[in-house]
């Protein structure tokens, strides 16, 4: 997204939610820095690494506005009890 769009994506109000879908694949240019370095309290940022280690390994992340946190966190419990947290 270009840097005007971005500056007033974050500066909309409205929850964005940014998917890093090929950060484990730079290597050719500069990254692009997050959106949610710009508006912390109204960006979500998800990640993973499944491409580069391998689906199988499941690891992801979310970097979550501090008032989504409690949210998420219960409805992960809730629909995925079967992973284990340190795995």
């Amino acid at each position: 997204m270009a840097a005007h769009r971005r500056t007033r994506a974050a500066a909309s109000g409205m929850l964005l939610i940014e998917d890093d879908y090929d950060g484990e694949f730079r290597y050719d240019r500069q990254a692009v820095g997050a959106m949610q370095t710009l508006a912390p309290y109204r960006v979500a940022y998800s990640g993973t690494a499944s491409k580069t280690l391998a689906p199988g390994v499941r690891l992801g992340w979310l970097v979550l506005p501090p008032d989504l946190v409690d949210d998420v966190v219960a409805a992960k419990d809730l629909a995925d009890r079967q992973t284990g947290a340190l795995d």
